[in-house]
């Protein structure tokens, strides 16, 4: 578990460091309700160029509650990766995106630590070449290795700052 929560802060802290040179007006924090951390999160979300869409990536921190089939339902940890594309122009945008989390199970419910996959599509309403309020809403489809593998099916919801 603590190399697997290791390799998760390095990974964290390489797109940190990469945001540095992402454009500041393509970049934004926000809160996700039932995403990819299956619970709630927090999320840094950038693109990779000066423009307001195309390719992107997220990094993020959360837990909550996770259920799958497999295993029910677990009390975990969670630290969300993932790239995204955005099509559309102005605020409106039309985001896809692919990604991975490992979920670190507390000792008492959930002895065994998981790793999640997930595809996702959704709406983005995001400012355009300004600060303020976002907003994300769409579905996630997981792809969870566990015991076995389980597909689980999420909508999302996100509120967020574009700074």
């Amino acid at each position: 578990m603590k190399k697997l929560f290791l390799f998760a802060l390095l990974i964290g802290s390489y797109f940190t460091g990469q945001s540095q040179n992402a454009s500041a007006h393509a970049s934004q924090a926000y809160f996700e309700l039932f995403g990819a951390a299956g619970g709630v999160s927090l999320n840094y979300d950038a693109r990779f160029s000066e423009k307001e869409n195309g390719l992107g990536y997220r990094v993020g921190i959360g837990g909550g509650f996770l259920y799958s089939s497999s295993f029910g339902t677990s009390i975990t940890v969670a630290v969300p990766v993932g790239l995204n594309y955005l099509f559309g122009t102005r605020k409106h945008y039309f985001e896809i995106g692919a990604g991975g989390t490992p979920f670190f199970g507390d000792e008492m419910s959930d002895p065994k630590n998981y790793f999640g996959a997930n595809l996702s599509a959704g709406y983005r309403l995001t400012p355009f070449q300004k600060k303020g309020v976002s907003f994300r809403a769409g579905y996630m489809q997981w792809l969870i290795f566990s015991n076995g593998t389980d597909f689980t099916p999420y909508l999302y919801l996100s509120v967020g700052y574009r700074f």
